[in-house]
């Protein structure tokens, strides 16, 4: 399930590269993609890993689940961020077209540090997801496959 969330990060973040602008649609979009990705990614955490914690806790198993555990704090770090992005534009209207002139970091004194948290938090999430996916497939391919 983890592999396959990776498929519906990289389109997902996919469609936000490939499109300019980044309309309303556009957005919901890849926001639904991403929210895919984690519940495909959350789902096997909640249900599989947090059980077998304590039963497996130690070397490589916990530097995995550090490393996971960060991404998710630097998710959290993102959403802190997109949230009032999302609320002043949807406040000025830009996801319908009626404000395309106007300039993102005029909307609010605080866009700038808004944006700033949310590539923040992207890329951590992304760098520790990573790791961890790493860590976790090694710790997989030495238990059951070696």
């Amino acid at each position: 399930m983890i592999t396959i969330s990776l498929g519906f990060y990289i389109y997902g973040s996919w469609l936000i590269i490939t499109s300019d602008p980044v309309t309303w649609r556009v957005l919901s979009r890849h926001l639904q993609y991403i929210s895919i990705g984690l519940v495909l990614t959350t789902a096997p955490l909640l249900g599989w890993m947090f059980p077998r914690l304590l039963s497996r806790f130690g070397g490589i198993l916990t530097i995995h689940g550090i490393l996971g555990l960060q991404a998710y704090a630097f998710l959290l770090f993102a959403v802190s961020g997109i949230v009032p992005i999302i609320r002043v534009k949807r406040r000025h209207e830009l996801y319908t077209g009626q404000g395309a002139d106007v300039v993102i970091d005029d909307l609010h004194e605080d866009i700038r540090t808004w944006r700033i948290r949310l590539r923040i938090g992207i890329v951590g999430y992304l760098t520790f997801w990573v790791g961890s996916y790493f860590l976790g497939g090694i710790y997989y391919l030495n238990r059951y496959l070696l």
